[in-house]
C-alpha cells in the first residue's frame, strides 16, 4: 500500500508515494508553470508542454490512432502520411 505526498519549491510541485514502511517509490511527477513532467529517479522519462507529449522511449501495446486533418507519423528522418484516398506514403520528412 503506497501514500501519496506532494512537496512544493520555487519551481513547482512533486508528487512521490511512500510505502507504510517509509519507502520511497522512484516514480515521481512534476507540475511546473509550463510543463507535467513524469520522473523515474533523477531522469525525466517523459513530460507534457506546448499542447504536446513527449516520451524518450515508448512500447505501445494494444494499438495506437493517429487523427487530424492531415496524420502523419513521424520516426527519425522518415514520416509515413496517410493520403486522402486512405493510401499510405512513406518519405523522407521535409
Amino acid at each position: 500500500v503506497y501514500n501519496q505526498y506532494f512537496t512544493f519549491d520555487e519551481t513547482g510541485m512533486t508528487m512521490r508515494a511512500k510505502n507504510l514502511s517509509g519507502q520511497i517509490s522512484e516514480f515521481s511527477t512534476k507540475l511546473t508553470n509550463n510543463e507535467l513532467g513524469f520522473y523515474q529517479g533523477d531522469n525525466k522519462v517523459a513530460y507534457i508542454n506546448n499542447n504536446q507529449l513527449n516520451i524518450s522511449k515508448a512500447e505501445i501495446t494494444n494499438g495506437m490512432t493517429i487523427s487530424g486533418v492531415s496524420p502523419i507519423l513521424e520516426i527519425g528522418n522518415f514520416a509515413i502520411i496517410q493520403e486522402s484516398n486512405g493510401s499510405l506514403s512513406i518519405g523522407l520528412k521535409s
